[in-house]
């Protein structure tokens, strides 16, 4: 039995691990290595209905989440094939009496970097007419 060692041990090949090790990676840190029981992405990320989201009202997870979504943006430049990721947006709809508590999350993702805005029931059916 031969023994490896690492740096650092990612636990998991979902997005989360493997942008985490994409990340230490472009910060030069290159002793690393991911362990996954069975397929990379094959997971709950493989299984997640293709959503891609950074809408978290704790900080720290937003800012995960938005380096996994930066990791399926340039996956081709990082994997060298295209995997099919076409961004669409997302659309959280709260009703009056969690509108502050929403603003709260969009203050915490906008903290680190995440793009959001907050719209009206107009503004979101000029975007979805469906959803009306």
């Amino acid at each position: 039995m031969s023994t490896q060692t690492a740096s650092i041990v990612i636990i998991g090949g979902g997005l989360e691990g493997v942008a985490t090790a994409w990340a230490l990676a472009q910060r030069g840190i290159t002793d690393v290595v991911v362990c996954e029981r069975d397929t990379v992405g094959g997971g709950m990320t493989g299984k997640s209905s293709g959503i891609v989201r950074c809408h978290y009202g704790v900080s720290s997870l937003a800012a995960m989440a938005a380096t996994g979504l930066e990791v399926f943006e340039k996956a081709e430049e990082i994997f060298g094939t295209d995997i099919g990721f076409r961004q669409t947006g997302y659309v959280v709809g709260v009703g009056e009496a969690n509108v502050d508590n929403l603003r709260k999350s969009l203050a915490a993702q906008r903290e680190v970097g995440v793009q959001t805005e907050e719209m009206d029931v107009s503004e979101v059916a000029k975007l979805w007419p469906a959803a009306d």
